[in-house]
């Protein structure tokens, strides 16, 4: 499949890995010391959610403008956050490096990648006098190799990709071991669509077992329906007790989703030793 963030912004995906991104930012941030988040595929951080390209697709009537009334404790986090971008109603979505700059300590930093040169310049445009952040236009596998392990020795890589090649999640898995021989006690995580069950299979053949790897997928429509019917997000090294992060989270999207059949689903790929 082709993931462009400008058709899909809002979507049920998208509200599903960026809450747990929120969730995995504020458990590092527990501990006062500085972290780097890397943001491997950025996109142009921020989204009109009236443009030809969301209206086109309607994805965010089935997605944030569903679960945005839903203010439950285990959201509420996610939801201010995209309250913060919609002081006036529900217009735009924040992008991941949105999100992650509004989430930043003023120690933080930021880098994000992005190859595409049209959201790269706007990207950078958004950013524009921000000390922490470093926008880089980039591919975003490589990006891995060239920004871990960070001077603050603490952070979060969020692998996004827009899977335009069949092998994405090939690249994916050499770009994180080849970043574990760097930086093995770093956190990474990977956004998957679930689109079918056997490249899924093989990324977890070829992923290293030498780091504590945990799996959830979502899914919002689990009855019979055409295209994106959920997404997965593998984390790689996750903080002390962030599953209990996941669950909350997910039990508390299910409940919005529930005519189409939603669930969710979590498997320890490789148990903390």
């Amino acid at each position: 499949m082709n993931y462009r963030h400008d058709f899909h912004a809002g979507n049920h995906s998208e509200v599903f890995k960026h809450a747990l991104l929120c969730a995995l930012i504020d458990h590092l941030q527990l501990k006062p010391k500085p972290i780097c988040v890397v943001d491997t595929h950025a996109g142009s951080g921020l989204y009109d959610l009236e443009s030809p390209e969301a209206m086109r697709t309607g994805e965010a009537d089935r997605g944030i403008r569903l679960v945005y009334p839903k203010r439950t404790r285990a959201l509420q986090r996610y939801l201010g956050v995209i309250e913060h971008f919609n002081p006036g109603g529900l217009k735009v979505y924040p992008g991941s490096p949105a999100i992650i700059r509004h989430l930043l300590r003023s120690e933080d930093r930021l880098v994000a990648c992005e190859l595409e040169a049209r959201p790269a310049a706007r990207l950078k445009e958004a950013m524009e006098g921000d000390g922490r952040v470093g926008v880089h236009q980039r591919e975003g596998f490589a990006a891995v190799h060239a920004f871990v392990p960070p001077k603050e020795r603490r952070g979060l890589v969020f692998l996004d990709p827009p899977f335009e090649k069949p092998d994405e999640l090939s690249l994916a898995a050499a770009a994180l071991n080849a970043a574990f021989r760097k930086w093995p006690t770093g956190t990474y995580a990977l956004w998957y669509p679930i689109t079918g069950r056997s490249q899924i299979a093989k990324f977890k053949k070829l992923l290293s077992e030498a780091v504590p790897t945990f799996c959830v997928e979502f899914l919002a429509y689990a009855k019979s329906r055409e295209g994106l019917i959920g997404s997965g997000l593998v984390i790689c090294n996750p903080p002390w007790q962030f599953e209990k992060n996941v669950h909350a989270i997910c039990k508390a999207l299910v409940p919005v989703f529930e005519e189409c059949g939603s669930g969710y689903s979590t498997e320890w790929w490789v148990r903390p030793r």
